[in-house]
C-alpha cells in the first residue's frame, strides 16, 4: 500500500513534465517536420528550419508524382503564411489559423474550413 503512492506521485509528475515540455515549444519548432494530410489524397508536407517547405502530392492522373516548393512564416499572432511558387512563375499566397493537437496540425482558413495534418517525424 505505502509503495502505491510513491508510484502514482512519480506518474503524475512524469505526465505534468512531459505536458509543460510540450506546451514550451514554439509554433516554429511544432511545424518543422514532416506531415501527412489526414482524409481524402495523401499529400506529405515536409516544413523546414530554413522557412522553407516542400508538398509531395499523390500520382496524378498520368501517374507522375507532383510537387509544390515555397517559403513559411508564423506571423506575429501566430497564424501560418504560405508563399507557393509554381512551375510557370505564378505565386499564390495563403495565411492560415495554426493550431496543433497532440500529434496533429490543423490549418483553418478564412472561411473556418479546418484541414487536419498528422505528424510523421
Amino acid at each position: 500500500m505505502t509503495l502505491i503512492r510513491p508510484i502514482r506521485s512519480m506518474a503524475v509528475i512524469f505526465t505534468f513534465c512531459l505536458l509543460v515540455a510540450g506546451c514550451g515549444q514554439n509554433p516554429e519548432q511544432k511545424l518543422i517536420g514532416t506531415w501527412q494530410l489526414i482524409g481524402g489524397n495523401k499529400d506529405i508536407f515536409e516544413f523546414l528550419k530554413d522557412g522553407s517547405f516542400i508538398v509531395k502530392s499523390e500520382k496524378n492522373e498520368i501517374g507522375s508524382l507532383e510537387s509544390m516548393k515555397g517559403k513559411w512564416q508564423v506571423l506575429s499572432d501566430g497564424r501560418l503564411k504560405m508563399d507557393v511558387s509554381g512551375k510557370l512563375g505564378l505565386t499564390a499566397s495563403q495565411v492560415v489559423k495554426l493550431t496543433f493537437e497532440r500529434k496533429e496540425m490543423i490549418f483553418t482558413d478564412g472561411k473556418g474550413k479546418s484541414t487536419r495534418l498528422i505528424n510523421l517525424k
